[in-house]
């Protein structure tokens, strides 16, 4: 059944009602919201897993708890991934950054040999059925690039942009 405007006498606008939604079967809509608009609250979201750093989970002398909270799954929708990536980018985490293992033995952060740096930032999904992970860090000791979350690392140096980068380089008398 159609539903006409509703006049409320203000010359040349007509207001509609709402929408009605149809449940077909047990299937219920899901409310429409665009996502360009809509932040994501990555806050409420909490995901409790094994340690997902394989490095932490399989090194003897490493001691992941046996639980971790992550803020995303690891098949996060696109919007999802960005505002992961820009909420951790504020915490230091991004190319460049300099990182330990979380999970490390103690004080093994001291150790630049235990060090890595986040050579890529994944800032979308490589598919439906890869999982997803928003760090790649290449390990100084070994040369090995690992996929990582930033809540199994630890910041040693925050990354960097390209205006603070030029001016290191040119307090150095590099550029000019």
């Amino acid at each position: 059944m159609m539903q006409r405007p509703i006049d409320k006498g203000d010359p040349g606008k007509f207001y509609f009602h709402k929408p009605i939604a149809v449940t077909i079967s047990s299937l219920k809509p899901e409310p429409y919201t665009d996502p360009r608009k809509e932040p994501v609250n990555l806050v409420n979201y909490n995901e409790r897993t094994n340690c997902r750093l394989l490095s932490s989970r399989n090194a003897m002398n490493h001691k992941p708890p046996k639980q971790v909270n992550y803020l995303l799954s690891t098949h996060p929708t696109f919007n999802e991934i960005q505002d992961y990536l820009e909420l951790k980018r504020v915490e230091g985490f991004g190319e460049g950054a300099i990182v330990c293992r979380r999970w490390a033995p103690d004080k093994a952060y001291r150790w630049s040999q235990q060090w890595g740096t986040i050579m890529i930032c994944h800032k979308a999904a490589r598919g439906t059925v890869a999982t997803w992970a928003p760090y790649a860090v290449k390990w100084h000791m070994v040369g090995e690039i690992e996929q990582a979350w930033a809540e199994d690392l630890v910041v040693i140096h925050a990354c960097l942009d390209e205006d603070q980068l030029d001016a290191i380089v040119e307090a150095q008398g590099v550029i000019e």
